[in-house]
């Protein structure tokens, strides 16, 4: 964290005292708090009300749950000082999720909890309620999804930084329909056509069955890995006779 706002603009101490003033906490206390363990899951990306929207979980370690209990205090008070957005409570296996509808669509309803040793931030309060109800092992992956990855889900479980899995064939066909979108706004307001790019980045991902990325950090080295798993091509339809 720490790292990554000392590329801003913003002095150091500007960024500090900003922080201290809207969240309570300290640049040094914000970066001790969270981390190093992080990662996320795309499942998919649905049609909404208005547009399109992604079904996203992110997740991120704590060190110091306290500071971080502060820093999610603050915003949820900057949520509330807006007046625009209505925060809503519910108790799931013990845990409390924070949740705000931005959107009369359950896929639109960004839902956050904090468990002794880990935030958890989705775009939807199911998403959030599924990982705290289920009784899959915190430190390993759910049996289902091991036997699915593989070999890959091996290097997924020595991860101990920061992890990715994409299921590309799977988002083909949203993702065709998303740009779909985004094409018929482009041409009516920009003149551009993007159907070309469409076609081909869809193609490229029907071919792709999995793609995960890895990072592990040990006190001599950092290490990181990429793997793509091609999907099988598609059987041929029987000739009769």
């Amino acid at each position: 964290i720490t790292r990554a706002l000392a590329g801003n603009d913003l002095p150091r101490q500007q960024i500090d005292a900003s922080l201290r003033k809207e969240l309570g906490v300290s640049l040094e206390e914000l970066a001790r708090a969270f981390g190093p363990q992080y990662g996320g899951v795309l499942e998919d990306i649905v049609r909404a009300a208005l547009f399109p929207l992604p079904k996203l979980t992110l997740f991120v370690g704590l060190h110091d749950r306290a500071i971080a209990e502060k820093v999610i205090n603050g915003l949820r008070t900057k949520i509330a000082a807006n007046g625009m957005i209505r925060e809503e409570q519910e108790q799931v296996a013990g845990h409390t999720l924070f949740c705000w509808s931005l959107l009369p669509d359950k896929d639109a309803q960004p839902t956050l909890a904090l468990t002794d040793n880990m935030l958890f931030l989705a775009t939807s309060k199911q998403a959030v309620r599924e990982i705290l109800e289920s009784p899959a092992r915190p430190d390993a992956l759910a049996p289902a999804v091991a036997a699915q990855l593989g070999p890959l889900g091996e290097a997924i479980s020595r991860a101990n930084t920061g992890s990715l899995v994409l299921y590309p064939q799977r988002m083909a066909k949203s993702t065709g329909e998303t740009l779909d979108w985004v094409a018929g706004i482009l041409a009516k307001t920009k003149n551009i056509s993007i159907s070309r790019l469409n076609q081909e980045l869809v193609q490229l991902m029907q071919s792709t069955e999995v793609l995960t990325a890895t990072s592990t950090m040990s006190r001599e080295q950092a290490d990181w890995s990429m793997s793509l798993r091609k999907a099988a091509p598609p059987s041929s339809p029987s000739v009769g006779k």
